[in-house]
């Protein structure tokens, strides 16, 4: 009716107005698994305007996480990638800026062309080139009334380095060689716009291996508390000295469940935090310890530990379960991984064919041991950048039917008065409740909604008078709606979730078909350039990004050779951290 439906709209409007002044922004997954090593879930936005819309990853690296990545057409093109079956949906969708008419290029030299900055990725072989420019960003779909932002740094990518398009987290700036000032990254843009309260966020990658939708969860100015378990959290672990490595955390032990086993790490060692990364890249003797508990062999032509179909069974039907205990100070935490979190195939055209492989890399020294995204499916992290901490919990996998339990964290010296509200100390101490200027705006809202409502009822009734016969407001098909709808064995939706038309005409699927796939490992690597028309031709003399630093000290260039980009060729200058 009516009466009931304007009510509900108004309500809905209200309340979102009141989560948005807390500071805090859900971000709402894909509900795609995408990739070609994993299945992984993906996050929306829309850039460019028109909007094209792109699924990503999260990008928690401090250095490459502070620019949004999205492919470009010609990492689908058939110099590159042919024979890739619907390769645009595989890949998230494409971004073509030349079909946006807020892209921007002036502010830099060559058209935007250079080298990624992948200073700590590079370490690990994950390298490659980027086709930077400015345009508007909007978070979500259309109607999940989440925040737009113009004149935002994004940067095209075609290597197949990176699977995926990446949705950036650090809040460091990025720098360009032939720029006087740093170029804010989002996560700071969303600070300073007040769209969120803090330089923080909280995230887990979601498990695909589990029953339900335990999508992947992440947070801008906050966290969800009904993603991990409280009981098991590792507080106020200190940044690492060096920014480009700022989750860094420290494994203490890894066990398997079999009786009598000897442990996998005898020794503890520091590993740095980092979703871009796929796989974990442990210590060579953590390797070989893995190797001779379950059999894994290493295959140096794909660089993998692949797996053949009768050792793919064993680990199955063994079933071991992995515990990595991380600490910090005199406090630990057991995090757990079960084998199917490690259960991964690898695809065209990382690989000649589709095949299971274990996700572990052999780590060459101290600054290339990394958890990469495979930890994050058991693992929830909270950064508090503000406070220069982060926090390590055990995901709880609620799933979709518990609802989201959203806190806030507030900035030291906030308004709470209290300065331990931060990720340390999120259980007990979060900045939820509703302030004084909150409480106002409630109370106006309040009385605007009691008179719209009345003038409302004024119309209706006289309406009636004239009319036996009344008519509904026909509903508003919200984004909670369609996501509710078309839910799998909703009654009545077959058909697929209708969300956006990028650029290519392609309308998105509710769900992916076939196997999720992702991002790549550090093996079988081509370097793609991308020139202005359809491909990206070197160049010489092309500027290259400054490494993303907190001061104007410190920075590492790439080096352009006169061949053009160089992948590895990643320098770092102006002193040691």
């Amino acid at each position: 009716m009516w009466f009931g439906s304007v009510l509900v709209l108004l309500c809905c409007c209200f309340f979102s107005s009141v989560n948005a002044s807390n500071g805090v922004l859900s971000i709402p997954p894909s509900l795609y698994w995408d990739g070609v090593d994993g299945q992984w879930s993906t996050f929306q936005v829309q850039v460019g305007t028109p909007a094209q819309t792109v699924r990503l990853l999260p990008g928690t690296s401090a250095n490459l996480g502070n620019v949004l990545l999205a492919i470009i057409p010609q990492g689908c093109s058939a110099t590159y990638n042919a024979g890739i079956d619907n390769c645009s949906n595989q890949r998230g969708y494409l971004f073509a800026s030349n079909k946006s008419s807020t892209w921007s290029t002036s502010r830099l030299q060559n058209k935007g062309l250079y080298a990624l900055d992948t200073y700590v990725e590079a370490q690990l072989g994950l390298t490659g080139n980027g086709y930077y420019g400015f345009d508007r960003v909007s978070l979500g779909l259309s109607g999940s009334q989440l925040p737009t932002l113009e004149n935002q740094l994004v940067a095209g990518i075609a290597d197949n380095n990176y699977w995926l398009g990446s949705f950036p987290l650090s809040p460091y700036p990025h720098n360009f060689t032939n720029l006087n000032s740093p170029v804010q990254s989002m996560l700071s843009t969303l600070r300073n716009t007040s769209e969120i309260g803090s330089t923080s966020w909280g995230y887990t990658a979601g498990a695909s291996y589990l029953t339900g939708d335990i999508f992947g969860s992440l947070t801008l100015g906050g966290y969800d508390q009904a993603q991990f378990d409280a009981s098991t959290t590792l507080d106020s672990i200190p940044f690492g000295s060096d920014f480009t490595r700022d989750l860094l955390v420290e494994i203490r032990s890894i066990t398997y469940d079999t009786l009598g086993s000897s442990p996998l790490l005898a020794q503890s060692t520091y590993a740095f935090i980092d979703s871009m990364v796929t796989q974990m890249w442990l210590p060579t003797a953590i390797c070989k310890g893995f190797e001779s508990a379950f059999g894994l062999q290493w295959d140096s032509d794909t660089e993998l530990y692949s797996l053949s179909d009768s050792q793919h069974q064993t680990l199955l039907d063994q079933k071991p379960e992995f515990t990595f205990t991380l600490g910090s100070g005199s406090n630990t935490v057991d995090i757990t991984l079960p084998y199917a979190a490690f259960d991964l195939t690898i695809s065209p055209p990382l690989v000649a064919k589709k095949t299971h492989y274990f996700p572990l890399k052999q780590a060459q020294n101290d600054s290339t041991i990394t958890l990469g995204r495979v930890f994050l499916q058991e693992a929830y992290v909270i950064a508090d950048y503000d406070r220069q901490q982060f926090s390590v919990s055990q995901a709880a996998h609620p799933g979709s039917g518990v609802s989201q339990d959203i806190k806030a964290l507030t900035p030291p010296g906030a308004s709470s008065g209290n300065s331990s509200d931060s990720a340390s100390s999120s259980n007990n101490n979060s900045s939820s409740g509703i302030g004084t200027g909150t409480t106002a705006a409630i109370a106006v809202a309040a009385v605007a909604i009691v008179a719209l409502i009345g003038v409302v009822w004024f119309f209706l009734r006289r309406k009636s008078k004239k009319n036996s016969s009344r008519s509904e407001l026909p509903g508003e098909e919200t984004y909670e709606h369609r996501l509710e709808e078309r839910k799998p064995g909703s009654p009545g939706t077959s058909a697929p979730l209708v969300a956006e038309v990028d650029g290519e005409g392609l309308i998105e699927r509710y769900e992916a078909g076939g196997d999720g796939k992702v991002e790549l490992d550090a093996s079988n690597r081509t370097h793609y350039e991308m020139p202005d028309q359809g491909e990206m031709a070197e160049k010489d003399g092309v500027e290259t990004p400054r490494a993303v630093e907190m001061d104007a000290e410190n920075r590492y260039e790439m080096d352009a050779g006169d061949s053009g980009w160089k992948s590895g060729d990643a320098q770092r200058g102006g002193g040691e951290r």
